[in-house]
């Protein structure tokens, strides 16, 4: 039995360790506009893309929890809402490029922590529609125009990749979450994402 305690023990400190992470990620930082990174490939520029733009990190983050807490019976209904929906954004913007609707992600964001705060969970229409409506936005708010072409398509290939897998090991990493301690902690994660999404609003309505 001793034996069972300390890896069961070792186990809930390995998810504390990944969860202190999420909180790290969660930490503002400065808005700034869709960068291109210099001396990296397209695919790679698309990848990363996800994670320098703090509404999509946020984004990801909060709806990666919220469907985690949803069980794993939904996750696979969830992710394939998710990177369909996604994939339509990515080919809205890439035919007819929109303008950023970066503010109305970061709305989003709020009412997603908010929703993983409170730790309720909705019915399946209403997940898949949130999660749909979620992927879209954030599919939709990256055009990548510095590229053209081929460089482009294979950026926003990239973004979907980036996107959709940071999504599954979040969700995942959430549902296998059990110690009630642990549970609270996504909880209180799920606030400190609707702070933090609303503490990037206010920087980017006052820079902007």
């Amino acid at each position: 039995h001793t034996g069972r305690g300390c890896i069961s023990n070792r186990a809930a400190m390995t998810r504390g360790r990944y969860l202190l992470v999420l909180c790290f990620m969660l930490m503002p930082v400065p808005a700034s506009a869709h960068s291109f990174i210099p001396g990296a490939g397209s695919f790679v520029n698309g990848l990363v893309h996800p994670f320098v733009i703090p509404a999509h990190v946020i984004g990801i983050i909060m709806l990666g929890m919220f469907v985690g807490q949803h069980g794993s019976q939904v996750m696979k209904w969830s992710l394939a809402s998710f990177m369909l929906s996604l994939l339509a954004g990515l080919l809205v913007t890439m035919i007819w490029p929109w303008q950023s609707i970066y503010i109305v992600i970061l709305v989003a964001c709020m009412l997603l922590g908010l929703a993983v705060a409170i730790a309720r969970q909705v019915p399946l229409t209403w997940l898949l529609a949130i999660v749909a409506i979620v992927g879209f936005m954030l599919g939709l708010d990256s055009p990548q125009p510095e590229l053209a072409g081929r460089e482009r398509m294979a950026a926003l290939f990239g973004t979907l990749l980036g996107c959709f897998f940071s999504l599954v090991y979040i969700a995942a990493l959430t549902e296998i979450v059990t110690r009630p301690w642990l549970k609270i902690g996504v909880r209180v994660l799920g606030s400190w994402g609707a702070a933090s999404a609303l503490m990037v609003l206010a920087l980017t309505m006052v820079g902007g």
